[in-house]
């Protein structure tokens, strides 16, 4: 469990105001859950460095979410040959074999993702790092 031992602080929001004027005391053994975040992927290097050629700034902490619904809509939109928006629904909700940028992609029943990607972040020297293990001093 990539959660196991850690006691989790904050979730989802990642903004350096968050953690702005903190001590390391105040910051120590901090974690916390987040969507994917392409900065903490290094996978997705070359697909960050095209998004920065391309906008004139790197992706910030919602581009890839965003990006993911996009290519996911598209595809829905896609395979029920239409726009309309029953026909869209019922497309996502059976989209099978479809591979994000966030990983594979498939929703359970209640339109939940099924095995969705979630970062450990922890900080250190004032800034959100990513824990690459299950050990609060390495990442």
């Amino acid at each position: 469990a990539p959660l196991q031992g850690h006691t989790c602080k904050f979730r989802g929001a990642i903004d350096d105001q968050l953690i702005s004027g903190l001590t390391e005391p105040q910051t120590h053994e901090l974690y916390g859950t987040s969507l994917p975040i392409a900065a903490f992927m290094p996978g997705l290097a070359e697909w960050s460095a095209h998004y920065l050629t391309a906008n004139g700034s790197a992706p910030g902490p919602n581009t890839l979410e965003a990006y993911d619904a996009v290519k996911l809509a598209a595809d829905a939109i896609r395979r029920a040959g239409s726009t309309d928006p029953a026909a869209v629904r019922a497309a996502i909700a059976g989209t099978s074999g479809l591979t994000l940028r966030s990983g594979p992609v498939r929703f359970q029943t209640d339109g939940t993702r099924i095995d969705p990607m979630f970062l450990l972040l922890t900080v250190r020297a004032g800034a959100f790092a990513l824990v690459t293990d299950n050990h609060a001093g390495t990442g």
